[in-house]
């Protein structure tokens, strides 16, 4: 009998991991001798927080909408501005809609700068807002708010004077009513992380327009 190996998932996550800091660590050895700058610029892009991470996770619910959606940058100085926007719907007949609403508004410090590579820390601050349907009933349940804050350090990856990826880590704490948080999925507990953040979240991109 012919034994086939077999790959764990953890190697294969180790593999990814080292191949993007070697991609990284190549992108910055070649970047020209300027560092960017985005002083005084305007961005629109996609932003992933990191509540987005992990929360839901620890238990057995699911949020009701994901933190995140499309951002707006704006920088001057040292100070970067941003706001992250997202909503959803879904309507069935005979019952009333179901929707949810996120807004994320963050405030964030350049560290410094480097070729092709900005440094950041921030605080943002995240609201999601809920209303679902009576599954017996199919009556309007009353809408359900949560929160959460968050202090991201965020490295840029600038690819052109218009175009940056950007990944952050850092902690944030959820604060989960007794009907539940629509950004964790989470009852009457307070979800704390010191050092969030992954590759499937507090990932994003952004274009700037000026």
């Amino acid at each position: 009998m012919i034994h086939r190996p077999q790959h764990h998932p953890i190697t294969g996550l180790v593999s990814v991991t080292l191949a993007m800091v070697v991609a990284v660590g190549i992108l910055m050895t070649t970047a020209p001798a300027h560092a960017y700058t985005v002083d005084g610029k305007l961005g629109i892009g996609y932003e992933q927080t990191l509540t987005s991470l992990g929360a839901s996770r620890l238990g057995d619910n699911k949020p009701d909408i994901e933190p995140g959606g499309l951002t707006v940058r704006y920088y001057t100085g040292r100070l970067g501005f941003e706001a992250i926007v997202d909503a959803r719907s879904l309507h069935l007949a005979g019952q009333p809609a179901r929707w949810a609403g996120f807004l994320g508004l963050g405030l964030h410090i350049h560290l410094f700068r480097a070729p092709r590579v900005n440094l950041s820390v921030g605080v943002r601050a995240c609201v999601g807002v809920h209303r679902g349907v009576d599954n017996v009933t199919t009556e309007a349940e009353k809408m359900r708010v949560g929160t959460s804050l968050e202090a991201p350090l965020r490295a840029m990856f600038f690819l052109s004077d218009h175009f940056a990826f950007s990944a952050a880590v850092g902690p944030v704490v959820a604060f989960n009513g007794k009907r539940g948080n629509p950004l964790t999925g989470q009852h009457d507990s307070i979800d704390l992380s010191l050092f969030r953040g992954a590759f499937s979240g507090g990932l994003g991109f952004v274009v700037f327009l000026r």
